[in-house]
């Protein structure tokens, strides 16, 4: 692949990922040498790159929610939710029948002076999930802690009346 095709190629990816046309460079002549077409590549690489990090660190923040484990005992339930970075005063944990819901909020870090932002992976802002719970789960009981990022969930089972087999 010579140089004009590569300077093409990237031209393309930059429409692709902005939707606009690439600033124009100076015009291509038979008079431009091999170093020319280095140089003005370099540049449409450049630009493409600083585009790319300017895109990806001004995007949105994206709705996140937190994972969840979910174990069972005989006499309890046990909900564990990653909630790292958001501190216990930020979570509300309500019950609504057999509705378990938390919602909060995750806050982002600021940046510090000189820093430019490249990239951003770590999701904040607001999350709300929902969990319908068995029929046997004592809700007006459940306890709920946050430990190292944890945010644990114990919700005792209530007694059942029958036991026994069906005849």
């Amino acid at each position: 692949m010579n140089l004009e095709n590569t300077i093409q190629q990237i031209e393309r990816l930059y429409q692709t990922v902005t939707g606009h046309q690439s600033p124009a460079m100076p015009a291509m002549n038979s008079q431009n040498t091999s170093a020319s077409l280095e140089l003005e590549l370099d540049k449409k690489i450049d630009l493409l790159v600083n585009t790319l990090q300017q895109t990806v660190a001004l995007q949105p923040a994206m709705p996140w929610v937190p994972t969840m484990n979910i174990w069972e005992s005989e006499n309890n339930i046990l909900l564990t939710f990653d909630v790292a970075g958001v501190s216990k005063e930020d979570i509300d944990v309500s019950v609504r029948g057999n509705l378990l819901t938390i919602s909060g909020s995750k806050k982002s870090r600021s940046v510090e002076n000189g820093f430019t932002p490249i990239r951003f992976e770590m999701r904040n802002g607001p999350f709300h999930r929902s969990i319908v719970l068995p029929i046997d789960a004592a809700t007006a009981e459940i306890r709920s802690q946050v430990v190292n990022g944890i945010l644990e969930i114990e919700i005792p089972k209530q007694p059942s009346e029958h036991k026994g087999t069906v005849q």
